[in-house]
């Protein structure tokens, strides 16, 4: 048995409504509630979040990891005190209307070589979210700085912080089966346009109080390979998107 310490970490960086938020609390209702009422989507695999960034790779190192949540924390104050019309002070925005987002897709039907085309096959049920565009711009500089001072020029991936994911399929250990049953759940049980019937009844005209957002550096230690079963994350580092008031 091998115990020796994994070579490398594994980190995202996410925007999160702060714990406490009601409209946080709806959505992990939601997604948990969702594994017994519908499936166990991939939105199961994690609490609500907005990614900012794919996940990244560094070594194994205190250094390389404190240089990291040194980093964040000087571009998050550096942004408190932004004069941009899009300061960072800003808060973002979550759609009243959850969207089921369809497109094409070729499916396999029985066998491997049995396939077909769905022109609105549902892909994904989410909350949609606009952010100021310094949160991109934040993102722009942290991996801009990350990959010319880390000594393995570590790559860190943009996202489009726009959606809070309520449900989707991305199993890429799935087997045959359960691929095969996920179509079926989809095509004809309509366990997506159900998932969204229950997710505009709960969302649309929202009131749920958003009380502030965070920014959240987090490693994930434990990558939940089998359906249904949690990615495990710790939190290296949390900054508000808004500078707190002065004392």
């Amino acid at each position: 048995m091998n115990n020796c310490p994994p070579s490398t970490k594994e980190l995202i960086l996410y925007l999160e409504p702060t714990p406490t938020s009601p409209f946080r609390i709806q959505v992990d209702k939601f997604i948990e509630d969702s594994k017994t009422q519908f499936y166990p989507t991939t939105a199961c695999k994690y609490k609500c979040h907005c990614s900012m960034t794919g996940f990244f790779t560094i070594p194994n190192d205190d250094k390389e990891l404190h240089h990291i949540i040194d980093l964040l924390n000087k571009l998050v104050h550096k942004s408190y005190n932004s004069n941009d019309d899009n300061s960072i002070k800003q808060s973002p925005t979550v759609g009243t209307t959850p969207l089921l987002v369809k497109k094409p897709k070729t499916i396999i039907l029985d066998d491997v070589t049995n396939t077909t085309t769905i022109d609105q096959y549902p892909m994904h049920l989410l909350l949609p979210i606009e952010v100021p565009k310094r949160f991109h711009s934040l993102v722009r500089d942290f991996a801009s700085e990350l990959a010319s001072t880390t000594h393995n020029n570590t790559i860190v991936r943009s996202k489009s912080i726009n959606h809070i994911s309520l449900a989707y399929w991305d199993e890429p250990y799935a087997t045959h089966d359960q691929t095969l049953e996920w179509h079926h759940l989809v095509l004809h049980d309509q366990l997506m346009n159900r998932m969204y019937q229950a997710a505009s009844d709960i969302f649309n005209n929202n009131t749920a109080t958003i009380d502030g957002w965070d920014f959240v550096l987090y490693e994930r230690t434990f990558k939940g390979v089998e359906i249904g079963s949690c990615h495990q994350f710790v939190e290296w580092g949390r900054w508000t998107t808004s500078p707190p008031p002065p004392l």
